[in-house]
């Protein structure tokens, strides 16, 4: 059958009669037919065409055809219908072969090489099928007739260049939850929003003499980097008034949570015992909600328990095996719990414990542990915002203690999260001129020393060490100096196989990197306006659909060990300004994937379950 040059409607008419019978459905279904409804932008006609194929290989083979054709045409509609019918087709036929499947959907690849060419439109018509798999094991790309099937491991995020490097940067441009969920409602493999720094050269010049400056930016973190979903466009350059940069990494939400220990059920995930509370007169503690719950639970648009039964929660002693029902003991019962997902304030993602009767607290082990007096949250929460200083900041202590990480302590300086001040301009242009642009100048004269060293049995960082003091000028800032310590001590090793005239490039090539790892451990934040999202695939017998939840408004605490099992466990910190400003400043979700841990906020937490604490009354 040839459709005629009328409009859709009447198309639709006409093959609707022919697709009634079988000799009727053979003259309609097939390429060229199908071709010029893809031609004419004609959707719903193509649509029902597509309703009608079946996944035979001549059918899927001119359908891929068809595919490159509608991308091509920019018929984006239509591009979506036939690139989900195919990617349930190869689901359907290879759905038992991935036990650890966590997402499937159709792309595109982008063309892009660097992300200053990012367009509006979509910038190539190769479409792929993107799998994303829980497991640590690689995965080669295959064909599914003529498009490539691309797998995502977990093994992905780990090899990725910078996507563990942070550098300062000034906190002063919010980055609301609204603005997060319009940007989440636009790309579903989106996974986390975080401001975050980048280097920028300050204007077009010769390599050799490219100078860098730190302005701020925000990162977008997505499931697979360089994969556009069919139906959507490139990553905005910029968001919220600041440039983005793309990074692959996925949240990943941590199923354990101590004081100590591990809490959970016998035959579902387990968390940690992350704080103690005083709740209606009686004790209980805090964890993370997602411990007790399923992922398609947790993309329910109403998360609700039944109310038929109570929800025991174990205890268990053992920290390194809780898999056997024998091994914890009943400790109470979720009384309330919180899972908000409003983006205008703080979500939550709590679940509060109430303990049974006669279930002791070892307060004397909390106290050991974190130096806190009080192992209640009402006394000893505290506002994070509450540890913001000025540049240099000041140091802080942070204790943690996770079910699998265990028992950790941190020190790091705590960076601004307020409008810039002098101080703070003072700190910068220092990190700007002498860090990144005068850096290479120090490097090379101390590796000029270290080669012309005589006494080589002095060991290669005390030679460090005492070069860069006579090189560098006592005016300028200690961590700079400890900065340029480490990049030569990385460098140094890389050049003594290379010619004299082989050095300077070395130096070059690894300058840019090693500044962005030291900088790193010498500035680290408290960063605020963390936004996420976690979409998984629904899967029954039938069907399979992609659900997605949001978490808002958190903070990102990088530095922490934290390992999937943390979940839920308290953040204690200690001011080394102010010694009175010491407590809990949020509660571990997730594991970020530039490490470090996502955290709520433990006022939020306190005040969705109305608990009555020191700073309210």
């Amino acid at each position: 059958m040839k459709l005629e040059p009328m409009n859709e409607f009447e198309n639709l008419v006409i093959a609707s009669s022919y697709l009634k019978n079988e000799q009727g459905c053979s003259s309609i279904l097939n390429e060229k037919s199908f071709l010029q409804a893809v031609d004419k932008s004609q959707d719903l006609l193509c649509r029902l065409m597509l309703s009608y194929f079946g996944d035979s290989e001549k059918n899927v083979e001119y359908l891929a055809k068809a595919l490159r054709f509608a991308i091509e045409k920019r018929h984006d509609t239509i591009s979506m219908g036939i690139a989900w019918h195919l990617t349930w087709i190869y689901y359907k036929q290879n759905q038992f072969a991935f036990p650890s499947l966590v997402d499937i959907w159709p792309a595109v690849r982008c063309s892009c090489t660097n992300e200053s060419e990012y367009k509006n439109d979509i910038c190539s018509s190769e479409a792929v099928i993107v799998v994303q798999l829980d497991t640590d094991a690689a995965q080669p790309s295959v064909m599914f007739f003529s498009i490539k099937v691309i797998y995502f491991t977990n093994l992905m995020d780990e090899t990725l260049p910078f996507a563990n490097r942070i550098i300062p940067y000034s906190d002063h441009i919010p980055i609301t939850g609204s603005s997060a969920e319009m940007l989440f409602n636009s790309h579903r493999n989106l996974t986390l929003i975080c401001k975050s720094s980048c280097l920028t050269s300050k204007e077009p010049c010769r390599p050799s003499n490219t100078q860098f400056e730190i302005t701020a930016c925000v990162k977008l973190y997505c499931k697979a980097k360089g994969f556009i979903p069919i139906g959507e466009e490139h990553f905005p350059k910029i968001f919220c008034g600041m440039r983005t940069t793309v990074v692959q990494g996925t949240p990943t939400l941590m199923t354990g949570m101590q004081i100590g220990k591990k809490v959970g059920t016998d035959n579902f995930k387990k968390g940690t015992l992350g704080g103690f509370v005083r709740f209606r007169g009686e004790n209980a503690f805090l964890t993370c909600l997602h411990v007790f719950l399923t992922a398609e639970e947790l993309t329910a648009d109403y998360i609700t328990l039944d109310d038929t039964e109570s929800y025991h929660v174990k205890y268990y002693q053992n920290t390194t095996e809780a898999s056997n029902e024998g091994d914890g003991i009943v400790c109470g019962k979720i009384q309330v719990f919180g899972f908000g997902k409003n983006s205008e304030g703080t979500s939550i993602d709590a679940a509060l414990i109430q303990l049974e009767k006669g279930i002791p607290i070892d307060s004397s082990h909390f106290t050991e542990t974190t130096g806190l007096q009080s192992c209640y949250l009402n006394d000893i929460c505290i506002d994070y915002n509450s540890l913001r200083h000025g540049f240099p900041g000041p140091t802080i202590s942070i204790v943690s203690i996770g079910a699998v990480s265990g028992n950790s302590k941190i020190d790091f300086n705590v960076m601004v999260q307020k409008p810039i001040d002098m101080d703070i301009d003072a700190f910068k242009k220092s990190i700007s001129d002498i860090i990144l642009e005068g850096m290479r100048d120090h490097v090379v004269a101390v590796m000029q020393a270290l080669h012309s060293w005589s006494d080589i049995r002095t060991p290669v960082r005390d030679r460090i060490r005492i070069s860069v003091n006579k090189i560098c000028s006592a005016e300028m800032l200690v961590e700079t100096k400890e900065s340029i310590a480490e990049i030569v001590f990385r460098i140094f090793p890389e050049t003594l196989n290379h010619e004299n005239s082989d050095q300077i490039e070395k130096i070059d090539k690894l300058l840019h990197e090693a500044t962005f790892e030291q900088t790193s451990s010498r500035f680290s934040a408290i960063v605020s306006d963390v936004h996420m999202q976690t979409t998984a695939l629904k899967r029954t017998v039938e069907s399979a659909k992609r659900m997605s939840y949001k978490i808002y408004k958190q903070i990102y605490i990088p530095g922490i060990p934290f390992e999937m099992g943390d979940s839920g466990t308290c953040l204690y910190v200690h001011d080394s300004v102010n010694p009175n400003t010491k407590g809990c400043i949020g509660m571990a979700i997730a594991k970020h994937p530039d490490g470090g841990c996502i955290a709520t906020p433990i006022m939020e937490i306190l005040k969705h379950f109305q608990i009555r604490f020191k700073d309210c009354y």
